[in-house]
C-alpha cells in the first residue's frame, strides 16, 4: 500500500500532513490525541495540521530551549496542546 500518493504539505515538512490524514481516513480515530517529539518551533511539524486545522490535542516534545519558547508562542491560542522541554532517548524515564 504506497500512500506516497496522498502527499500533501500544510504544515508538515515533506508531504506528511496528506499521508496522516488518509492513514486516519483507512483506520478512523477514537481519540485526538498525539505526541511529537524533535518538533522545533512547529513551523514544519507531522501534528500541526492535526492542531490547527482538525482540533486535536497532545504533547509537542523540544529539548532545545530557543525552539521551545518559540513552539510555546506558536501554538500558545491552542488550549489542548501542552508543551515538554525536555530530550527524548530510548532510556528516558523520568516524567516530563
Amino acid at each position: 500500500m504506497n500512500l506516497r500518493a496522498f502527499d500533501k504539505k500544510v504544515i508538515s515538512q515533506n508531504g506528511e500532513d496528506g499521508i496522516i490524514e488518509e492513514v486516519f481516513n483507512r483506520i478512523g480515530c477514537e481519540t485526538k490525541f498525539f505526541v511529537e517529539f524533535g518538533v522545533e518551533w512547529g513551523e514544519e511539524c507531522n501534528c500541526g495540521r492535526l492542531v490547527v486545522n482538525e482540533d486535536w490535542g497532545g504533547l509537542f516534545i523540544e529539548a532545545n530551549t530557543e525552539h521551545f519558547e518559540k513552539l510555546k508562542q506558536r501554538y500558545s491560542q491552542y488550549q489542548k496542546v501542552r508543551y515538554a522541554n525536555s530530550f527524548v532517548t530510548s532510556t528516558t524515564s523520568k516524567p516530563l
